[in-house]
């Protein structure tokens, strides 16, 4: 019959609990990374046509970027065929 030693049992699971918290540790640390990010990327792209309907970007006229922000939205404008600002705005 096998006898476990009493302070190797304790050792052992002392080693398991510390496993437990850093992988704890690196979880929360993962999970918050991953939230930043998501909330940083809130960034829309849409393309127009000559009536500033939404189209493709193939037979678009005009690109704009729109960025959420904490006073609203940030809306850049361009033509497409020049690459030029055609308006900035915040809604």
């Amino acid at each position: 019959m096998r006898y476990m030693r009493w302070e190797g049992s304790i050792g052992g699971i002392c080693n398991f609990i510390n496993r437990i918290y850093k992988m704890k540790q690196y979880l929360i640390l993962i999970l918050f990374s991953t939230i930043v990010l998501h909330t940083q990327a809130q960034k829309i792209e849409k393309y127009y046509d000559y009536d500033w309907k939404e189209c493709d970007e193939f037979t678009a006229r005009f690109f704009s970027t729109i960025e959420k922000t904490d006073s609203g939205y940030y809306k850049i404008d361009f033509y497409i065929g020049t690459k030029s600002l055609y308006s900035i705005g915040l809604y």
